[in-house]
């Protein structure tokens, strides 16, 4: 029996979660213009921007900009004057992302670099990271290349997360783990009134 389903995942949304209209238009307008319908869910997005805002990180890589929606989540977390750095290989994706990095107002934090992250990667090999953020799609194995290349210049990172959309590792390291995070987090929120 799946202990996270679409019933918990509302609940945390609508109470811990709940999306502004720019980041609400950056998920639903991404597959209109043609993206992959494979973003993260909102309360997935919150839990990446209280990990960076937690991790005090200044400095953060994402790989697989798609439509902008994970890193408007993440570029919200940073501190003050910090910078997301975000790889996309397709132009179009990077296209719809800067659009919804400048719809939430988050453009200015925000650098995407197009191209293969194989290559592109090896511009930030001097970056001082925080916090790296990984999203992998169907080939869980690049997840391990890019850990490999990510070591090499990561050792400032305090957290690596890594989201194999289409791997069961995925349902092991987000749904049991989140849960009882989640679950922990809704009754506390009651002492920081409207975060």
């Amino acid at each position: 029996m799946p202990i996270y389903n679409d019933e918990l995942s509302a609940y945390i949304t609508e109470h811990f979660a709940r999306e502004d209209t720019a980041i609400r238009r950056a998920r639903e307008r991404s597959p209109e213009r043609g993206l992959p319908a494979i973003s993260i869910r909102p309360e997935e997005g919150r839990f990446l921007q209280l990990l960076v805002a937690a991790c005090q990180a200044k400095k953060a890589i994402e790989i697989g900009t798609l439509g902008g929606y994970s890193g408007t989540w993440i570029a919200r977390g940073l501190l003050p004057g910090g910078k997301l750095f975000t790889l996309e290989k397709s132009d179009k994706h990077a296209e719809v992302a800067r659009e919804h990095f400048e719809g939430a107002g988050v453009a200015d934090r925000v650098e995407i670099i197009v191209g293969d992250a194989h290559q592109t990667l090896a511009k930030l090999e001097n970056l001082a990271l925080s916090i790296s953020y990984l999203l992998m799609r169907k080939r869980a194995v690049m997840a391990h290349i890019m850990i490999g290349r990510l070591s090499i210049f990561g050792k400032g990172a305090s957290l690596l997360l890594i989201i194999c959309s289409e791997v069961e590792i995925f349902s092991i390291l987000v749904e049991m783990r989140m849960l009882c995070w989640w679950r922990r987090l809704i009754v506390g929120r009651r002492m920081t009134p409207g975060y």
